[in-house]
């Protein structure tokens, strides 16, 4: 049970980084697809 609820806080997490910071990071000079 604990290990479900980890792996879906994970993925939300992740997921959530993702949409916050992918935008700032991919508006950021000197980084792209080559830097992922």
């Amino acid at each position: 049970m604990f290990i479900m609820t980890a792996l879906v806080l994970g993925l939300v997490g992740g997921f959530h980084c993702v949409g916050m910071c992918g935008p700032l990071v991919l508006a950021l000079p000197g980084t792209g697809e080559n830097s992922l």
